[in-house]
């Protein structure tokens, strides 16, 4: 059944309610079908939903929106399709927000993005050293100019020196330099990007 079918049964259309009440009798034979109860499911817009939604429970179980196997819907090699996935989506009403098994409707985006539905625990932070050293922080650190905020790295204080890397880089660069003096043309490009870095500013000599 294609989608603007689909829509014809959901807004009550008299006749894409016919036709399958027609199609129903042909699959079903000779026994007996309620039409009451099968135009009543089709049609009533006020049919409570069911609210109790468990879709961000982070203790939820597996199940795939596509082919409700039991596996997260990304983990799907049944239905691989992208096309397909989309018309199965479009077709179960799911939420596209999130891709779980909700309806759209059901869907509570504020709720999906706490961390509680991710399984984090956020614990309080209580501590008002921690809590000075960020008001100091924000105070002197941040700065608006041009419309733009502007911060400062937030730097250790008495953080201990780091130790020079000075001679690894000088054995490091001898060592490419007598690689490159076996070929020459290598050898003379190299030059050429290090003089253009070094004019440009991006680089400068040692003292």
């Amino acid at each position: 059944m294609d989608i603007s079918r689909l829509k014809s049964l959901r807004a009550g259309n008299k006749a894409a309610v016919t036709k399958v009440f027609k199609k129903l009798e042909e699959a079903i034979g000779d026994s007996q079908i309620d039409r009451r109860s099968v135009k009543r499911v089709t049609t009533d817009k006020t049919r409570p939903i069911n609210t109790k939604d468990k879709s961000f429970n982070s203790n939820r179980k597996k199940q795939c929106a596509y082919c409700d196997g039991n596996h997260w819907p990304n983990e799907c090699k049944d239905v691989i399709d992208h096309d397909k996935r989309v018309a199965i989506i479009k077709e179960k009403r799911l939420c596209f927000n999130c891709l779980v098994c909700h309806k759209q409707e059901e869907c509570d985006l504020e709720k999906f993005w706490k961390l509680e539905s991710l399984g984090i625990d956020a614990k309080e932070q209580n501590d008002p050293d921690l809590a000075e050293s960020i008001e100091n922080y924000l105070q002197t650190s941040i700065t608006k100019k041009n419309n733009k905020y502007i911060t400062k790295l937030p730097w250790r204080e008495n953080a201990p020196e780091l130790p020079t890397n000075e001679d690894i880089a000088k054995r490091r660069t001898e060592s490419v330099i007598r690689r490159l003096k076996k070929d020459p043309e290598m050898f003379r490009k190299y030059g050429e990007i290090i003089t253009d870095q070094e004019q440009r500013g991006f680089i400068e000599k040692g003292i």
